[in-house]
């Protein structure tokens, strides 16, 4: 299902919606359970071979609706800024963001999981990729990993003029 941008005239190209796509700190998932309650949860993620992947414990909500419903929301806020516009005497907020709609994947294959984590921990702590290793060794069991497939995707932004 196709989703109008009702403000086309923010609509980003699509090299702006990636760039903010890559340099997001965190996303929001969104998900929905058995009876349609909606859930968002803030997740870091990685942008990597057109997904985005996450990791997470075992068990926890945004799993178990995933596991219900494999449809989810994914959106990341990039830089914003409040203001007040003259002279239209008016508050505002200077944005950008991004919204992916998509679905919900298991990773199986241990070296795609392997993988996704390596990027993960480049993308948050570059600087201590010599303890990755270790750190696999440690947790990887205990680590849950999936990605979003990127089904939809739109970048929106209010800028100044």
């Amino acid at each position: 299902m196709k989703h109008e941008m009702r403000r086309k005239d923010r609509k980003l190209s699509d090299k702006a919606t990636l760039e903010i796509l890559e340099k997001g700190e965190y996303g929001v998932l969104a998900s929905v359970d058995e009876n349609n309650q909606p859930y968002g949860v803030p997740i870091s993620y990685v942008l990597h071979d057109d997904y985005i992947y996450c990791h997470c414990a075992k068990s926890g909500h945004k799993l178990d609706n995933m596991k219900i419903n494999d449809k989810v929301s994914f959106t990341v806020v990039g830089k914003t800024q409040p203001v007040f516009e003259e002279p239209e005497n008016d508050f505002s907020t200077y944005f950008e963001s991004v919204i992916i709609f998509g679905k919900y994947l298991v990773v199986e294959d241990d070296d795609e999981k392997i993988e996704a984590l390596k990027v993960l921990c480049e993308k948050y702590l570059p600087d201590f990729m010599d303890k990755f290793d270790i750190s696999l060794k440690n947790a990887y069991k205990a680590t849950y990993v999936f990605k979003i497939s990127i089904d939809e995707i739109s970048g929106k932004a209010k800028k100044k003029n």
